[in-house]
């Protein structure tokens, strides 16, 4: 279950003082449960706003919440978040929460970007004097690496709140947001030797900014798609930089999808020349049946709305507000199944497996082991998730590069987790709900990224207490064409000429 269970559940927080369960720690210095928002706020400057308030305790402690998610009993907000939302009701108390927020939040806090764009989808929308004076009170315009790497922390999460403000806004206000200040500080997160934490969230901000038709011109005119096929090339590099991995990944994102460069391949279809290469090669008749089914991957048509997923279906990432779940293009009826994922981020994700029944719902938080017919593991707060009870597992807590397995044992009723090889005991609670049609499915949390392995290449830590096959193996039927993610547009325009090539009398049901 992700954070944004609490969308849609906002309230104000004076009304909800019994849930005391979810209240901020005893040391807050200002407590909703005594204290109501000062009557004089809207002409209290922004920085007494922010002491009087404690915005900077509430910023912290809605971290805690966040992280602590599965001990809130009911579906409430905490009252600190609460509390934040009611001081941005006025615009110098939405000032004051942003500037928090891009302030306290620590770069090494794993869900610390997950909870800017949280706790600011779901406050008012800022006007334009807002929006200018946050650019301002923030001191943001052209920068050298020096002084954004000196601040790192707050150059992150300067770029995810226009990231995240950008995805509210719309015409004017979307191009008010971008004036030359914010042009200049973006273009110079993008210069060699920042650090690539800030260059990563540039990325995204500069994503969501391109919605509004007339920023995206500005960013052509700029020949950003130069800036990106530089990061593009970071993909290519076979260390284990896991940040390098996430701006390639976001960069080669933005070319296919958005910044389109003319005469540049697109990724997919390098992969379906690939593909191709692959079956027109002099292979032994073992190899060739092995390539006889294509490989299995991540369902493009069976996933929530703003999910990534590379061109060869096997990389996710999540750079929206809302949890996003995706299945795999196989599922299995029996016998015994492995798949490994390779942990990029180590933020909130729910990895395992789930029915065709199990129900995504990005925006109100609910993913994979939040219903009776899926199972999770969530390495970074270290539960087992079915039905939305968590269980403790005794795992650390996951890191880039750690590899989860995940076995199903459909005969047994088993389903055997693993971290980098060392297995839990076997979890059986999936098995009273759903007997077959098990796909390997995941959910992330904002910024979050993962690679799986069907089997495609040789697995890290294959289960050695007991025979199974990889799920690559499920793949038989689906034909070669269909294992690649298409950009969206060329989606949409392959999904339009089949439209136009309909029969005019045919049958609008059928199309026969």
């Amino acid at each position: 279950m992700g954070a944004h269970c609490f969308k849609g559940s906002r309230s104000s927080s004076r009304a909800v003082t019994a849930n005391t369960a979810q209240n901020d720690e005893e040391d807050v210095p200002y407590s909703p449960r005594v204290h109501p928002l000062p009557s004089n706020m809207g002409k209290m400057t922004v920085s007494d706003i922010r002491h009087t308030c404690a915005i900077d305790t509430h910023v912290r402690n809605t971290l805690k919440g966040v992280n602590n998610l599965h001990e809130i009993p009911t579906r409430e907000p905490p009252l600190c978040m609460m509390r934040l939302h009611d001081v941005a009701e006025v615009e110098n108390g939405w000032l004051a929460v942003v500037c928090a927020l891009v302030e306290c939040v620590a770069i090494d806090e794993p869900v610390g970007t997950a909870v800017i764009m949280l706790v600011i989808d779901d406050c008012s929308l800022p006007n334009k004097t807002a929006i200018t004076r946050i650019v301002k009170l923030l001191g943001v315009c052209s920068k050298p690496a020096s002084k954004l790497n000196a601040q790192a922390g707050k150059w992150r999460n300067a770029c995810t709140m226009f990231g995240c403000v950008a995805d509210k806004l719309a015409g004017p206000n979307a191009e008010s947001l971008l004036s030359q200040d914010v042009i200049d500080f973006l273009l110079s997160c993008l210069e060699p030797r920042v650090n690539l934490e800030v260059t990563l969230h540039a990325l995204v901000a500069i994503e969501k900014l391109a919605k509004t038709q007339s920023n995206k011109r500005v960013f052509e005119k700029l020949s950003i798609a130069n800036q990106l096929m530089r990061f593009e090339q970071l993909l290519t590099r076979l260390d284990n930089n896991f940040l390098q991995q996430q701006v390639g990944f976001c960069a080669q994102w933005l070319l296919d999808n958005i910044f389109v460069k003319p005469g540049r391949q697109f990724t997919y279809e390098a992969v379906l020349k690939r593909q191709q290469q692959q079956q027109q090669s002099n292979e032994s008749e073992d190899e060739a049946a092995s390539r006889a089914a294509p490989p299995a991957m991540l369902n493009d048509d069976d996933v929530s709305e703003y999910l990534k997923i590379s061109a060869d279906g096997l990389t996710a990432r999540c750079d929206a507000y809302s949890f996003e779940s995706v299945r795999s293009t196989v599922h299995v009826d029996s016998g015994s199944w492995y798949y490994e994922v390779t942990i990029i981020t180590s933020g909130i994700m729910q990895v395992g497996w789930a029915s065709k029944n199990s129900r995504f719902n990005n925006h109100e938080g609910f993913g994979i082991g939040d219903d009776e017919f899926s199972c999770a593991y969530d390495g970074c707060r270290q539960f087992i998730w079915h039905n939305a009870i968590t269980t403790r597992h005794s795992h650390p807590p996951w890191k880039p590069g750690d590899v989860v397995g995940f076995l199903i044992d459909i005969e047994h009723e088993e389903l055997v987790f693993s971290l980098n090889g060392q297995t839990l005991p076997p979890e059986k609670q999936i098995f009273t709900f759903i007997k077959s049609g098990f796909f390997a499915a995941a959910s992330f949390m904002s910024f979050q990224q993962c690679i799986f392995n069907f089997g495609a290449t040789p697995f890290q830590y294959p289960p050695s207490h007991r025979a199974f096959k990889p799920l690559n193996e499920a793949a038989a039927g689906i034909a070669w064409h269909e294992q690649c993610i298409l950009p969206r547009h060329v989606k949409q325009s392959k999904m339009l000429d089949e439209l136009n090539n309909i029969d005019k009398d045919a049958c609008f049901i059928c199309f026969s």
